[in-house]
């Protein structure tokens, strides 16, 4: 409630909850697509129900729905196939995450 009286988070709102400021251009595409994938209903928004859904679902979900969750993040275009340009993307930004 302190941090998102309203229930509802905005993209922008989004990065400074969790302090993803200055990102390079791959990291913050992947970010913004992890947001779409948490904005279940396409409204612009993640609200409560649909963060707590995500994190249920990663945190707790069977391997199939963690795994249905995970290419949905990563097929960017939707297409239902991660092409080339998509696994360089997951690449660059997870080589950017361990550093």
């Amino acid at each position: 409630m302190t941090e998102c009286p309203s229930g509802q988070l905005t993209l922008h709102e989004f990065k400074q909850f969790f302090g993803l400021r200055g990102l390079s251009g791959d990291a913050n595409s992947y970010i913004e697509q992890m947001f779409r994938t948490f904005d279940m209903n396409k409204d612009g928004y993640i609200d409560f129900m649909e963060y707590v859904a995500a994190l249920s679902l990663v945190l707790r979900g069977k391997i199939e729905q963690k795994l249905r969750w995970y290419f949905k993040l990563y097929d960017v275009d939707g297409n239902g196939c991660i092409d080339r340009h998509e696994l360089l993307n997951i690449i660059k930004v997870s080589r950017f995450s361990l550093k």
